[in-house]
C-alpha cells in the first residue's frame, strides 16, 4: 500500500534553509521593465489611463517574488519520491514495488497433525510435517503422528532417523 511520506509531507525533499535570491538580491522584483514597447498601437489616453507608459517592476521569476530561494535536501525516508510503500499486514516499509514485505509473502501452508487425527483427516495436495522413524533400502518411513505413518519411496541418503520432513 502506497502512502504519502510523513517525513517530507509528500514533496520528496526537505527544506534545509533559505538563501537570498541572487537574481533580485532579495527584493522579490527584478530590475525595472519598460513595457511601453509592447503597446505601440494603443491610443495615448489608454496608455495614460492604465499607466502603460510607466516602467513597471516585475516579480522575479526565479524566487517568484519571495526574495528567498529554498535550499532543498532529498528526503532520505522516501528517496525523493514523496511516497513510501508499506506492507498492509505488518506495516513495515518495503523497498521496491512488491505488495507485501518478505516476512508476509504468501508461503505454502504446512500442517502438523494433532495426535487425535487419523488417516481419514488427511487431504490431498496439502503439505504435512512428519518425522522419519525408519530407513530402508527402498525408502523411509515417516510418522505424521502416533496413528498416521507412511512410506516415502526413493533414495534419501541425506536423511537420518528423527529428521523432520515435509510430505
Amino acid at each position: 500500500m502506497i502512502r504519502k511520506c510523513n517525513e517530507c509531507k509528500g514533496k520528496g525533499y526537505k527544506v534545509k534553509s533559505y538563501k537570498i535570491c541572487e537574481a533580485c538580491h532579495g527584493t522579490g522584483f527584478q530590475a525595472v521593465e519598460d513595457i511601453s514597447e509592447h503597446f505601440k498601437g494603443l491610443p495615448e489616453t489608454a496608455k495614460q489611463k492604465f499607466q502603460l507608459e510607466d516602467a513597471q517592476e516585475v516579480p522575479c521569476p526565479i524566487c517568484k517574488g519571495k526574495g528567498e530561494i529554498e535550499v532543498k535536501e532529498t528526503c532520505s525516508a522516501c528517496n525523493g519520491r514523496g511516497e513510501i510503500n508499506i506492507c498492509p499486514k505488518c506495516g513495515k516499509t518495503i523497498e521496491g514495488t512488491s505488495k507485501y514485505c518478505p516476512d508476509c509473502q504468501e508461503r505454502d501452508k504446512v500442517y502438523i497433525l494433532h495426535p487425535a487425527c487419523t488417516i481419514e483427516d488427511l487431504r490431498k495436495d496439502q503439505i504435512y510435517k512428519g518425522k522419519i522413524t525408519r530407513i530402508e533400502d527402498y525408502g523411509v518411513f515417516v510418522s505424521l503422528n502416533n496413528k498416521v505413518w507412511g512410506l516415502m519411496r526413493g533414495l534419501f541418503p541425506d536423511h537420518k532417523i528423527g529428521d523432520e520432513v515435509l510430505v
